[in-house]
């Protein structure tokens, strides 16, 4: 399976008419388990990976993994990963609401 994904911001500093496109091809395993979660909390494919690479924060989970945090309205997407062998593998996600987070962690970072 091929996922092709396009994140197209305007830096301030950067006028639109002089964007260049960059390609950059990323190794990374998505298991079974995400598929599901994904098809079962309703989260396309791009939202997860736009959690992934553009998080609100990451933080540190449980044996070693990450969880990214991406502020999604009044939810959260947490993306949970780890490194085998220097490649990402998306273990999980879920989405919980903001307001279970915003005092423990989403504060810190003014996300709140």
């Amino acid at each position: 399976m091929k996922i092709a994904f396009i994140y197209d911001a305007v830096h301030p500093r950067q006028k639109a008419e002089r964007r260049r496109e960059f390609t950059r091809c990323i190794k990374l395993l998505l298991t079974n388990h995400l598929l599901d979660a994904s098809e079962e909390y309703d989260v396309n494919l791009e939202n997860v990976l736009r959690a992934l690479f553009f998080p609100n924060e990451v933080v540190r989970g449980y044996s070693g993994r990450f969880v990214a945090h991406k502020l999604l309205n009044d939810h959260l997407i947490r993306v949970v990963y780890e490194y085998e062998n220097g490649i990402p593998v998306v273990v999980t996600l879920y989405i919980a609401r903001v307001v279970m987070y915003e005092d423990k962690i989403l504060s810190r970072f003014g996300c709140t």
